[in-house]
C-alpha cells in the first residue's frame, strides 16, 4: 500500500501490449508529480512485463475481460494500492497536462482547498489513424496532430462558427 500526500496522486493504469508507450508514459507522468504507478497488466505478450518490473512500481496482473470488468478493475486496485490523495485513471497513450501548466501539486491543493472530491478531465489519445502503424512513441508524437492542450485551437463557447452553437445557446456559463 501506498501512502499519497493530500496533494500527491497516483495512478491506476490497465494495460496490454504497451511496451512502446510504457517508458515514455512513467518518464511523463513522473515529471508531471505522479507520486506511485499501479499497472494491472491484462495478458501482454510484448516486454510490457518485463519494462513495468523494472520501473518501480506495483505490476498486476489479472486476465479478467475488460470489457465487462475494466471499472471494477481499476477501483479494486485503487482501493487496494492507494491510502489518502487522488487517483488518476488513464490509458498508456493518454498523457496527464494540468490547466495552464501549474504544477500537479497545487491543482491537487486548489481541489482540497475548495472541498473538491473529484475531477473530471479530458484526455487526449495519442494514438490515432494517423499514427497507427508508428513503431515507436516519438514516431506516434510525429505523426500526431491532437494529443495535447497545445495543439488545440481556442473558440469562444457561443462562437456562431461553432458548427454546434445552435444547441449550446441555451447554455449558461459561470465566471
Amino acid at each position: 500500500r501506498v501512502s499519497l500526500r493530500s496533494d500527491a496522486a497516483g495512478i491506476v493504469l490497465l494495460a496490454k501490449n504497451v511496451e512502446w508507450f510504457l517508458p515514455t508514459f512513467l518518464e511523463h507522468h513522473r515529471q508531471a508529480g505522479i507520486a506511485h504507478f499501479v499497472v494491472i497488466d491484462n495478458g501482454s505478450s510484448d516486454r510490457t512485463l518485463e519494462i513495468a518490473r523494472q520501473s518501480g512500481i506495483t505490476l498486476v496482473q489479472s486476465l479478467l475481460p475488460v470489457k465487462h470488468y475494466e471499472a471494477s478493475m481499476r477501483a479494486v486496485a485503487a482501493r487496494c494500492f492507494f491510502r489518502g490523495g487522488w487517483v488518476i485513471f488513464v490509458d498508456a497513450d493518454e498523457m496527464l497536462e494540468t490547466p495552464f501548466g501549474a504544477p500537479l501539486s497545487a491543482l491537487l491543493s486548489y481541489c482540497n482547498n475548495n472541498g473538491f472530491t473529484a475531477v473530471l478531465g479530458q484526455m487526449l489519445d495519442l494514438y490515432s489513424p494517423e499514427n497507427s502503424k508508428a513503431t515507436d512513441y516519438q514516431e506516434a508524437i510525429r505523426t500526431s496532430s491532437r494529443y495535447s492542450l497545445a495543439q488545440l485551437d481556442k473558440i469562444d463557447y457561443h462562437d456562431s462558427s461553432f458548427e454546434l452553437n445552435w444547441f449550446l445557446r441555451a447554455n449558461l456559463l459561470e465566471d
